[in-house]
């Protein structure tokens, strides 16, 4: 005779079945090939070990994790996909290898993460408002804007109520869209067409420049680049002659 496990009011000490195994090995995140199981198979438990988990018929102080108290002194395991639970219909953490491994706000284990929700250690978490979607594992990464208060437009991963300096609105897209490099204001329409240029730089044609093309000056403030005027032009530098008469 072998004693049973000091758990154990009384016991019966058996191998544990095939099905007992892939349980405890998918709730304990271990390989079941690669360990030899024996359940302590107890019949009866202790006082100071109440609770018996009926899967692996082993006695505890409260339910183990993989399980849920569903009577007085019972433990009954918790259904796949979870990995903890708190009864029956409700998880708290999914197993990270199943197929649905991301664990929802209602308690229920999904495949992907809804939208206005992030994965963040398995658990899908609320974007931040004004967030109506974010990215990846940051809930204040706005990827699209929910409109509170007033702030609609996303620029970068920020929303606003209107589009900050340099940038100009694409309503139908509720997004703010970037001018040009060294452009301070431009076009409502088209992005790409500057209107005004940042200091040190003169405007173009819709393009903001360092230099001017030869045929066209700076214009007084430096804004924009004017046609020259030849031979009227202040900048004009007349060639000096070659030579002088003798």
């Amino acid at each position: 005779c072998e004693r049973c496990a000091d758990t154990c009011q009384t016991c019966r000490q058996d191998d544990a079945t095939p099905a007992q195994l892939a349980i405890i090995d998918a709730h304990g995140e271990t390989s079941a090939s690669s360990v030899t199981y024996k359940t302590d198979n107890c019949t009866t438990c202790r006082p100071e070990f109440p609770f018996r988990w009926e899967t692996a018929a082993s006695c505890h102080r409260q339910c183990p994790d993989g399980s849920y108290q569903s009577s007085n002194a019972t433990c009954t395991t918790c259904p796949e996909p979870c990995r903890h639970c708190s009864d029956n219909a409700t998880c708290t953490l999914c197993t990270a290898r199943s197929s649905k491994p991301y664990l929802t706000a209602t308690g229920l284990c999904t495949e992907a993460c809804a939208p206005g929700t992030t994965a963040i250690d398995n658990k899908c978490i609320r974007c931040a408002t004004p967030c109506a979607t974010c990215a990846l594992g940051q809930v204040h990464s706005c990827l699209s804007c929910d409109n509170a208060a007033g702030a609609w437009l996303r620029y970068g991963p920020s929303c606003y109520e209107s589009c900050p300096a340099n940038t100009i609105a694409d309503v139908a897209a509720g997004e703010c869209l970037g001018c040009q490099l060294g452009c301070q204001l431009c076009d409502e329409q088209d992005n790409s067409r500057c209107l005004r240029c940042s200091a040190g730089l003169a405007l173009l044609e819709g393009a903001c420049l360092d230099v001017c093309p030869p045929e066209y000056k700076k214009s007084e403030d430096g804004s924009v680049c004017e046609l020259r005027s030849y031979p009227l032009d202040k900048t004009f530098v007349a060639f000096p002659i070659l030579g002088t008469a003798m």
